[in-house]
């Protein structure tokens, strides 16, 4: 990881706390219950996103000891990495999106819609550098898998699995 990802993840993260504060903080009387109840809809799939992923990350990516989810000495597929190539990225970007949605701030909306590039680059380094270390497998499974796209996934899975 170089020091320009790490400035990245370090402002995304503060935008995202920020947004945390603005949620929790003020209180918005006027807001559109429409607006809000679809925002903490979307906060289930994020958490879910998350979830699944870390789960699948713990158990199927050969972690040496010691060391963090994201030191997988292979390629995960299975389980929601099957479906999304990023399932982690989604359900950071849903979850912030979301929380824009439920303060209904313009501050946090902002810090969404910056929070959301950020990320993406982040994930356009981190294909770069799965290629590089994994070489042909992920160039394999980057056809098989889309990096983002939910339902494009989950329709390429169900494909996969009516085929075997």
């Amino acid at each position: 990881m170089n020091p320009s990802d790490n400035t990245i993840e370090s402002l995304s993260g503060l935008l995202f706390l920020l947004q945390l504060l603005l949620l929790f903080y003020f209180d918005n009387y006027g807001l559109n219950i429409i607006i809000f109840s679809l925002g903490w809809i979307l906060l289930i799939p994020s958490f879910l996103l998350q979830t699944l992923s870390l789960r699948a990350l713990s158990v199927y990516g050969h972690i040496p000891e010691g060391k963090s989810l994201v030191s997988t000495t292979m390629i995960v597929t299975k389980g929601v990495y099957g479906i999304i190539r990023h399932p982690l990225y989604v359900g950071y970007m849903l979850m912030s999106i979301s929380l824009a949605l439920i303060s209904q701030s313009w501050f946090s909306g902002l810090c969404a819609v910056t929070i959301v590039p950020l990320v993406m680059i982040l994930l356009r380094r981190e294909e770069k550098a799965n290629l590089t270390k994994f070489l042909e497998q992920y160039a394999q499974y980057q056809k098989e898998v889309p990096p983002v796209n939910i339902f494009k996934g989950i329709w390429k899975h169900y494909k996969r699995d009516a085929i075997s």
